[in-house]
């Protein structure tokens, strides 16, 4: 997902955790941040996953429900910036 684009903004884990609430929900993806308090309503998995991870980096239960033209999809109108000293898990190849 490193091809998705980010405003210049970055934020820090703890920034992040202090926005866990309904209607003040963010969430980090793969090192992007996302505000998702409006988006909760409309969720297809209903407002109550979003509402449990938010402020929360749920890049692995995303991954595990959702294909990846799902972040593409809403990535534009839910990004707000990135995670600040976010290093993307190295991907072990075997062989």
């Amino acid at each position: 997902m490193t091809d998705l684009q980010s405003p210049p903004q970055s934020y820090t884990l703890s920034e992040v955790q202090k926005h866990n609430t309904p209607g003040n929900a963010w969430i980090i993806i793969s090192g992007h941040v996302y505000d998702v308090s409006d988006f909760a309503e409309l969720h297809p998995g209903g407002r109550a996953f979003i509402y449990r991870n938010a402020g929360t980096d749920c890049t692995d239960s995303f991954k595990l429900f959702h294909a990846p033209a799902t972040l593409r999809k809403y990535h534009d109108r839910l990004v707000i910036g990135t995670l600040k000293d976010y290093e993307e898990p190295s991907r072990m190849v075997c062989g």
